[in-house]
């Protein structure tokens, strides 16, 4: 039995007859009315570069802006180096002031020694002068007067 009895396709030719392969009828498929998508990107990117690049104003505008973000980005560069500068000025500042508090408070205990070490020279003196002994000359005097006091006592014992 002939196919053409089953199929109306069949019987006017089928497929074989339009000459169309299986990824023609694909391609049909998803684009029925047959655009030259190729055509019309190219078109439209011609109509967008003569609109754009080919405009003088667009150069103009497009150069201003980018001057525009770059002087931004210029300025937020400036304000956080001019930050990090100060923060390290402070702490510069922090670390002089705890050296000048270190080499203070040597200086005052310097002072101090040398002045403990003049008055005894002062006490020594004045002992030479006035003939008795003062100070810690008195009282090594004092302590040995005692112990010979008492050296005394313990040989009467």
């Amino acid at each position: 039995m002939p196919a053409t009895q089953y199929s109306p396709l069949a019987a006017q030719g089928g497929h074989r007859s339009q000459g169309m392969t299986w990824y023609d009828a694909l391609f049909r498929s998803l684009n029925p009315t047959n655009v030259d998508w190729g055509m019309n990107w190219e078109q439209r990117r011609s109509i967008f570069l003569e609109n754009s690049i080919g405009n003088k104003y667009f150069v103009y505008t497009a150069a201003l802006s980018l001057l525009l973000i770059y002087s931004l980005i210029v300025i937020v560069w400036q304000r956080w180096n001019h930050t990090e500068r100060l923060r390290q000025l402070a702490q510069w500042a922090a670390d002089a002031m705890n050296y000048a508090k270190y080499w203070k408070q040597g200086a005052d205990q310097a002072t101090r020694k040398h002045n403990a070490h003049i008055e005894k020279c002062n006490r020594v003196i004045e002992a030479g002068e006035s003939g008795s002994p003062s100070g810690d000359v008195a009282e090594a005097g004092d302590l040995r007067q005692q112990l010979d006091e008492m050296r005394v006592e313990v040989l009467n014992l």
